[in-house]
């Protein structure tokens, strides 16, 4: 097990989450995303790779969603809640094994980046200490693991997780929270996670929203609405070996915060609904999960929005696709909207020469209408799953080696309207470095546009997180190890002019040792 590092940074992805909401219009409210005019684009030159046209030949529409409705509770101003008294934890969740493993391929990879082309770095906007030995109020002590008095540590693996807003950076860990202003001040210090449940009794019996910090949070931040999207799984039953299993959802009631939330929980017949990743988009949050013990295989599921914002009864609706693992669902990114009515998007690996994307409409008004539709398969050059999916990513002795969940696609997969065209960008860990992905038309013919594999030394690098701008610029984080170093986090960019599959733009590693 290895320790999170000390320190969050705000930096070349947390910027251009920044400039995103400034250079699309700024603010609070919805936009209809009609007026807004294109912005003056300059494509990459054609990438020097082409797998083809998509394949639909294996895409079905699945109908018929299993539907669930909750009732909220409306939480106490955040602030205003005394933090938890210590709580002994439970047995720590470590993100199970895809069950549908694919066989490694043999051929190099034809995107490989080996070098780095501009020397200087890329530097972060704002550098401050987030949850961890060093930010006082020990929250998670662990003197089983020798941890001292006086830290906030988490628990393994960390499953760091954070959100920049007009005013705020929110940060997830397993079982905590904190909230700071977007300069570095601590806005509300790191506290247990089910403290924003207090007192909650809920709609689904048995759920552990209130007493247990299970983990798997996730955080984000809905600029359409100015709202929070605060979540984490709730495991009352995994110790016994049976379901149900939760997810427990908190949306702010403002764009403060620490203010108050509405809070709901939904139920799954699962053991556990492991790895729940989530995204915003205007009909809908959506949400996958890989699901074990009692039920196998990926569920994906869309909340009710409206409603969560307006505090009322909220739906969900889910499909369970059992001979699937890792889906990702679409997160927004600006304030163009996509086309009215337009699905959700979720991606998916298939095997070591392609991806899977897939459709979900949710239609709140006719259930039986929601439709999940794919896969469209999208070739792309050939690789191999870093570790194979399992640990094998070295660090300074005496660390062991590192989890490299090479087997799933890296959350986030951030959607783009540009009016003349739609974007998709998402990463995930192969052998090599992360390898990246832009595909165009997600709702026509999608096309991959380009695509590379960042690797400019023999370090290890992975688990990335990728987002663009309404300039179509285009950032890329990771962590970053050896055996000589200790673990790190990296980032690196391109502009629009850049090479098509390059990340153009330099390196800045920053680390709490030696980053040899």
């Amino acid at each position: 097990m290895t320790k999170q590092l000390g320190f969050v940074l705000v930096a070349l992805v947390g910027a251009l989450a920044v400039s995103c909401s400034r250079g699309d219009g700024g603010g609070s409210g919805s936009h209809s995303g009609a007026t807004t005019a294109a912005p003056a684009l300059q494509p990459p030159t054609v990438p020097n790779w082409s797998g083809g046209p998509a394949d639909v030949s294996q895409s079905v529409v699945t109908r018929h969603p299993q539907t669930q409705v909750a009732y909220p509770t409306v939480s106490a101003a955040f602030r205003d809640i005394p933090p938890a008294a210590p709580i002994e934890e439970k047995t720590e969740h470590e993100p199970l094994r895809n069950p549908f493993p694919f066989a490694p391929v043999k051929t190099p990879d034809p995107v490989l980046q080996t070098f780095s082309p501009i020397s200087q770095q890329l530097m972060a906007i704002q550098n401050f200490v987030g949850q961890g030995e060093t930010l006082g109020g020990c929250i998670f002590p662990r003197p089983d693991m020798g941890e001292p008095a006086g830290c906030t540590t988490t628990g393994d693996p960390p499953d760091t997780n954070g959100v920049v807003g007009p005013n705020h950076f929110v940060q997830t860990v397993n079982g905590g929270i904190g909230i700071w202003s977007k300069t570095g001040t601590v806005v509300l210090t790191p506290r247990y996670l089910k403290t924003l449940w207090t007192g909650y009794v809920g709609t689904n019996a048995g759920n552990a929203c209130a007493t247990q910090n299970d983990g798997d949070p996730v955080v984000l931040y809905d600029q359409l609405a100015d709202r929070w999207f605060v979540t984490q799984f709730s495991l009352p039953n995994y110790d016994a070996g049976t379901g149900p299993s939760f997810q427990c959802v908190a949306v702010s009631q403002t764009g403060d915060p620490t203010g108050a939330y509405n809070l709901y929980d939904f139920q799954y017949s699962a053991q556990i609904n492991d790895y729940g990743k989530f995204g915003v988009w205007p009909d809908a949050y959506y949400a996958s999960f890989n699901m074990f013990g009692g039920a196998t295989g990926a569920t994906v599921c869309a909340y009710d929005r409206a409603k969560m914002l307006a505090g009322q009864p909220a739906a969900q609706q889910c499909f369970a696709k059992s001979s699937l693992f890792g889906l990702l669902p679409s997160n927004l990114d600006g304030m163009i909207k996509p086309p009215n009515g337009e699905p959700g998007f979720f991606v998916t690996l298939k095997n070591g020469t392609s991806i899977s994307l897939y459709k979900f409409h949710v239609d709140w008004t006719t259930p039986a209408s929601s439709t999940f539709t794919g896969p469209t398969n999208i070739m792309v050059p050939s690789y191999n799953q870093l570790c194979g999916g399992g640990s094998c990513v070295p660090q300074k002795s005496p660390g062991n080696t590192l989890a490299s969940l090479g087997d799933r696609p890296m959350f986030h997969l951030s959607y783009r309207n540009f009016g003349t065209l739609e974007s998709l960008v998402f990463n995930h860990s192969i052998t090599g470095g992360p390898r990246w992905y832009e595909i165009r038309s997600p709702n026509g013919t999608p096309v991959l546009f380009q695509s590379g594999t960042f690797a400019p030394d023999n370090k290890s690098r992975w688990m990335g997180s990728i987002s663009q701008d309404q300039a179509q610029d285009i950032a890329l984080g990771y962590s970053v190890s050896s055996s000589t170093a200790t673990p790190a986090i990296g980032w690196t960019g391109r502009v629009a002019t850049d090479a098509a599959g390059v990340m153009g733009q330099g390196e800045t590693i920053v680390s709490t040792g030696p980053v040899g």
